[in-house]
């Protein structure tokens, strides 16, 4: 089938051919089976690793899924994606920030939007928005 890895609840399944999927769904229906733990297609990446995910190319993947593994359908499909906090794929590297960014330029608009005197700004824009930036997994070495 591949290579697979688990830490907890989180799995990665490796594989060389799309029809590889359906011996992985088999092994996860058995899992289901056992433990009454089910995958949540709104948490689950394909990615592709030998191809650009194009809309004609994501298309032409969901159409297998949906002839072969219809409940696999509704996964997202992309050449990147979240695996124990660390961002995996070809292009990991264009989207490692993304979230932290996002989450730091939130903070920092709501700080701004509460007009709060500028000392109790900067303490707290040093404790909850920079913060956010110092630890990015994909990152460190």
């Amino acid at each position: 089938m591949g290579q697979v890895f688990a830490c907890a609840e989180d799995s990665a399944v490796c594989i060389r051919y799309l029809e590889q999927l359906s011996k992985a769904s088999e092994r996860f229906q058995l899992y289901a089976s056992v433990s009454c733990l089910v995958l949540k297609p709104a948490k689950c990446v394909l990615i592709l690793l030998a191809c650009f995910a194009s809309s004609r190319t994501i298309i032409s993947v969901r159409s297998w899924l949906a002839s072969n593994i219809p409940d696999w359908q509704a996964f997202s499909i992309n050449n990147y994606g979240l695996y124990l906090d660390f961002q995996i794929g070809p292009t990991a590297g264009q989207h490692q920030w993304s979230s932290a960014l996002t989450k730091c330029k939130v903070r920092v608009s709501n700080k701004q939007n509460l007009h709060e005197p500028a000392a109790l700004v900067l303490r707290s824009y040093g404790s909850r928005a920079v913060t956010v930036l110092s630890f990015c997994p994909t990152c460190h070495s």
